[in-house]
């Protein structure tokens, strides 16, 4: 089942600007990648974009269907990254767990048990969404401050029971 959802929708529609040329007025602008006709992309996998970007991703004839590809899959992430600084998606505290993959990074030996297509694919997805680098100095600053949070509290419960 794919997933559905009108907060998510209406979160990405909130957005005043496109992600890609930061025109005023945006669509919600589904990924086409891997569906048939009438067949829509999960909510989430969204972007906000102004009607010219959004044509020229679905319908464009100036671009590749690589370039269009690439484009939406940045424009999706940067759609995510506008609605996090804009308050509009957060952790959430008090989540359920998903089981045994919570905190599950996967290792390079296992994403080099891969299949060479799917290693190709990841490879191209993290350059062309992340051209330079920024998303994954923020999850490695994200990571190296969950860890010195830990220590935080470590040195805290240390202290009070030295009193």
């Amino acid at each position: 089942m794919t997933y559905r959802s009108r907060e998510w929708m209406a979160a990405v529609a909130s957005l005043e600007c496109c992600v890609l040329c930061g025109r005023y007025g945006v669509q919600v602008a589904h990924s086409n990648q891997d569906r048939g006709m009438g067949q829509k992309a999960p909510d989430c996998a969204t972007a906000a974009l102004c009607p010219e970007c959004h044509h020229a991703i679905d319908n464009g004839k100036d671009l590749s269907r690589d370039e269009r590809r690439a484009m939406m899959d940045r424009a999706i992430v940067l759609t995510m990254i506008a609605l996090v600084v804009a308050g509009k998606v957060a952790v959430a505290k008090d989540r359920q767990s998903c089981g045994e993959f919570d905190n599950w990074k996967p290792t390079p030996k296992e994403i080099n048990r891969l299949p060479l297509p799917i290693r190709n694919f990841i490879h191209l997805l993290e350059t062309h969404a992340d051209p330079a680098g920024t998303i994954r100095e923020n999850v490695l600053a994200r990571d190296e401050i969950a860890c010195l949070r830990k220590m935080v509290i470590e040195l805290e419960e240390l202290a009070t029971k030295r009193g």
